[in-house]
């Protein structure tokens, strides 16, 4: 899956593409408050409503998701930020994957481990074209609109978006954090461990062509979203 420099990236660019304003931090918060599945218990199943990316119509979410029309009007830009999510996660595999296919010499030797790797090089990439200004996550709202996030969960996935965008996107920085410190070493590890592979990779990628895909699909996906929630009453 794409990780979250990308996802806030991609958040921004498609903001200024939706026929309707919404909040920025509120629906940067849900493009990464779809994550929880990464730093707590709660499976991915729950968070992402079914596989690694959209399986579901945009005018599905809301059945998925359990929420009802009046509610979600009240928690939009959360839930745009959330469904954006994993419209992001579908349209990166299918071009990564697809390039893949289209390179027989990618496709020796590839494992879940290279396409972490390969999402932790974009990662660092776009940790530079980010903008995370305005982004204080203590401020953020709207996750109470889903049960999984409710509580304690909330106060872990603040900790962790403040942490992780602290983060200059340089493996050889060392965080004290007790959080990010570990998930350091984990990339560094796995970066070292697929360094040929994800050069191979990245020699034939057209990381334009990439972004211009997601967010394209992104915003199409999140449009569909809001011209149903705000369709009127038959």
């Amino acid at each position: 899956m794409a990780m979250w420099f990308s996802h806030l990236r991609y958040a921004d660019e498609m903001l200024a593409s939706l026929s309707v304003p919404l909040d920025r931090l509120a629906t940067c918060w849900g493009c990464l408050c779809c994550d929880v599945d990464k730093i707590t218990p709660v499976p991915r199943a729950v968070s992402h409503y079914g596989r690694e990316g959209l399986d579901f119509e945009p005018e599905q979410f809301l059945a998925h998701a359990g929420v009802s029309r009046p509610t979600a009007l009240s928690r939009v830009a959360f839930l745009a930020g959330y469904l954006s999510h994993m419209a992001v996660d579908e349209a990166w595999y299918g071009h990564i994957f697809r390039l893949r296919a289209r390179h027989a010499e990618l496709a020796e030797g590839w494992t879940e481990a290279t396409t972490r790797a390969v999402n932790l090089a974009l990662d660092r990439r776009n940790r530079g074209l980010a903008d995370l200004g305005g982004l204080d996550w203590s401020q953020a709202t709207g996750e109470d609109v889903l049960p999984h996030l409710r509580g304690p969960v909330r106060q872990v996935m603040a900790h962790a978006a403040r942490v992780y965008t602290t983060w200059p996107g340089t493996l050889d920085w060392h965080p004290t954090d007790p959080l990010l410190g570990p998930v350091m070493e984990s990339f560094r590890a796995l970066a070292r461990a697929e360094a040929p592979r994800v050069e191979r990779v990245l020699s034939v990628l057209d990381a334009g062509a990439l972004d211009r895909e997601v967010v394209d699909f992104k915003t199409r996906s999140v449009q569909r979203f809001l011209d149903d929630l705000h369709r009127p009453d038959e």
